[in-house]
């Protein structure tokens, strides 16, 4: 059996229409009419046993009485004929099959049942299938319109943006929308249901596609998430941007979307990070994700995040300063020399420092303009111009402001966008059909910059070295399912690498005391058993205890407090441990994704981390570039940096405990569910860090419905 790859589907040379429609306003009828209008050159078979003509074009009962080969398929029949028209697919040798129907997971249990038909014919006959539930392919450059798609009915020019949507009516919208401004495609791809072909297969297809230079992506669930991210890895590798927008983000939309597509939706913090680990641009809605894709079609990525804001309007540069500031871009002042240059021919109210104001008088001296853009584009010091034009009324000829700015542009070799704000709207076209990026709205401008800078200053995407097998007595202590006690937990986390408190385990107050004056004073007493998820809240765990006393006390009352809590633990031993130097308390842990497998996170903050939400999210398994870069990332960073005359906290001990965990939590992805190390307490530098309290739950990966758990980079 052959497996056709989806590059196969869009080299179609011959299309078959299954409830094909006399009608080209019917969904059955419109991919018979956009193939014969749109300059389609393979053979088209209508299939309706109602019709012996369609459209003009002789049309067939089935599929076996066509007299040629198909490569592809539309199906739009009725959800229960979808199958026997599949099967009929694959005894003719049809490579691939667009199936408009909907009516499956998106419906209940009966669709659902229904939808694992069509996947099960998709593996056992080869042929691929778009859908069910979605409004199918256009190849622009193939002239292959296997839609319905309301936004393409006049065609379209081929152009450099891949777009991939699981809603087709978004997806129509969104191109609609890029349309509007002068942005034209490669591919457009609604993949519906995802029966079999999905959002990451298509990302690799155009990461690897010859036409398509930029990549945007409509989400409403992500079934493989490490596939995923190999795609977006793949496709920035290639030079290409991606551009996401998920749905799903908040627990209301993902109800919403499990609705629509019968997806699920995963937690947007963690989809969010891993997301931009491997460089995709993360948009918040439509607009950001149309804005972006404008932004990367129009402008080649500036070499970094250094901007210069050239505008008639003092006030509107310094409003633009502010969201520079938000948005993480730099706005440098300009060199002495360079504001001398300016200062030469610009009049002595106007501003050079950067932002640049040319004050009003650009409406009567045009010159100026161009002169200032010429000074800021040889500066060194600045990556990008963006020139922002405000109240330009047709005083000042926009012919003019064109040619101006493409002579400037192409001289310098840098790239300039436009914010053309309350202006002559015909300016604005006139720009954008000049071959400019220019926005009506300055932040929006500055965003999709921001997503411009992002992607050209990303780190390499590195693949990690594969973590070495568990020793055969780690893989003994997580054979079992369920939590460890802290104990055992620790002896794991030992063994692969984590230095922990100093401890005893302890039956009785006699070997408390004997523990204590062996571990020499001061220590810590905690029960120690499998249940308790809660030991410092429930009055478990004493602290600082620093003589026999002190002990006996403490063993006391928490032996008490167990016998409360019932026979279940009241047979609980005890940790008697080392109390550890003080330090920065941080959270290192990981846990198994149900999309994106293990992952790991750190955190300031110790046991107020969940108070203080300063978290980093990131894929295991790290190396130490990208451990380093999730410390660097949290907002309390400064705090291990030694801020306010802090000595600086031991950073190399942390990079080293979490990328210890994060193999642990890869070399044990089908046994470890979650690692909870918490706090960890991160020394001065030199001094180490010390997990004094940690948590391992073990537990078997559930098989069924679940996503394969793929390393980084791997097939």
């Amino acid at each position: 059996m052959t497996r056709y790859r989806f590059d196969d589907l869009v080299a179609a040379r011959s299309v078959a229409v299954i409830g094909a429609s006399q009608d080209p306003g019917r969904i059955g009828g419109r991919p018979v009419h956009f193939l014969r209008q749109g300059g389609f050159r393979g053979a088209i078979y209508p299939i309706n046993a109602k019709y012996a003509e369609v459209q003009g074009l002789r049309c067939y009962p089935d599929l076996a009485s066509v007299p040629g080969p198909v490569d592809v398929a539309i199906v739009s029949v009725p959800a229960r004929d979808v199958a026997g028209a599949l099967a009929a697919c694959g005894a003719s040798g049809v490579k691939g099959a667009v199936v408009f129907s909907s009516g499956f997971g998106e419906v209940g249990a009966e669709g659902r049942a229904l939808q694992a038909e069509i996947a099960r014919l998709a593996r056992e006959t080869g042929v691929r299938v778009i859908g069910p539930n979605c409004q199918g392919v256009v190849a622009f450059h193939q002239r292959l319109n296997l839609s319905f798609s309301s936004a393409f009915v006049d065609g379209g020019e081929p152009g450099p943006v891949g777009l991939v949507v699981q809603s087709g009516a978004v997806g129509g919208m969104m191109a609609a929308l890029l349309r509007e401004r002068g942005v034209s495609f490669s591919y457009w791809i609604s993949s519906g249901n995802e029966a079999d072909v999905d959002v990451p297969e298509c990302l690799e297809f155009l990461a690897r596609d010859r036409h398509t230079r930029v990549i945007g992506a409509y989400v409403e669930s992500i079934r493989d998430g490490r596939r995923l991210l190999d795609a977006v890895a793949a496709a920035r590798a290639a030079g290409k941007p991606i551009v996401i927008l998920r749905a799903g983000r908040s627990a209301q939309s993902a109800r919403a979307a499990a609705s629509h597509t019968g997806a699920m939706a995963t937690e947007d913090r963690v989809a969010a990070a891993l997301l931009a680990q491997v460089g995709a641009t993360d948009a918040r809605d439509v607009q950001e994700l149309v804005d972006d894709l404008y932004a990367f079609a129009r402008v080649e990525p500036p070499r970094g995040r250094r901007i210069a804001i050239l505008s008639n309007s003092g006030g509107l540069g310094v409003i633009m300063a502010d969201t520079c500031a938000h948005l993480g871009l730099e706005l440098p002042t300009l060199p002495e020399r360079a504001q001398q240059s300016l200062r030469a021919f610009l009049p002595s109210f106007g501003a050079t420092g950067n932002p640049v104001d040319v004050t009003a008088q650009v409406l009567s001296d045009p010159t100026l303009l161009p002169r200032s853009l010429e000074v800021l584009l040889r500066a060194d010091e600045i990556d990008l111009v963006v020139v922002a034009l405000a109240m330009v009324n047709r005083m000042y000829p926009v012919d003019a402001i064109v040619r101006d700015l493409l002579g400037a542009r192409s001289a310098a070799g840098k790239p300039v966008l436009v914010t053309w704000l309350a202006s002559a709207p015909e300016g604005a076209g006139a720009i954008n059909a000049a071959g400019l990026a220019v926005f009506t709205d300055a932040t929006r401008c500055l965003s999709a910059l921001a997503a411009l800078a992002s992607f050209a200053g990303a780190p390499p995407i590195l693949t990690p070295p594969a973590p070495a097998p568990l020793a055969p007595e780690t893989a003994r202590m997580l054979a079992g399912a369920g939590p460890l006690d802290e104990f055992t937990s620790k002896a794991v986390l030992r063994a692969c690498g984590v230095r922990t408190s100093e401890g005893r385990l302890v039956a009785t107050v006699d070997e408390a005391l004997a523990a204590a004056r062996e571990l020499g004073f001061p220590v810590a007493l905690k029960a120690c058993a499998i249940d308790l998820s809660h030991k410092s809240e429930d009055g478990l765990v004493k602290l600082g205890l620093t003589d026999p006393e002190a002990v006996r006390a403490a063993a006391a009352d928490v032996e008490a407090r167990l016998r409360a809590r019932g026979p279940a633990t009241e047979a609980c031993r005890w940790l008697v441990e080392r109390m550890a130097p003080p330090g920065v308390e941080v959270v290192v842990g990981a846990h198994r994704d149900p999309t994106f497998g293990p992952i790991v996170l750190v955190g300031l903050g110790g046991i107020f981390v969940e108070y203080l939400g300063d978290v980093a999210f990131g894929l295991a398994p790290l190396d130490r570039a990208r451990a380093t870069a999730m410390i660097h990332a949290l907002r309390g960073y400064p705090l291990l940096a030694g801020a306010r005359g802090r000595a600086p906290a031991d950073e190399p001990a942390l990079v080293d405990a979490l990328v210890a965990v994060s193999e642990l939590a890869w070399s044990a992805r089908d046994r470890v569910a979650e690692i909870d190390v918490n706090p960890l307490i991160v020394q001065p530098r030199g001094q180490g860090a010390i997990a004094v309290d940690a948590l391992v739950v073990t537990g078997r990966q559930a098989s069924a419905g679940a996503a394969p758990v793929r390393a980084p980079g791997g097939p």
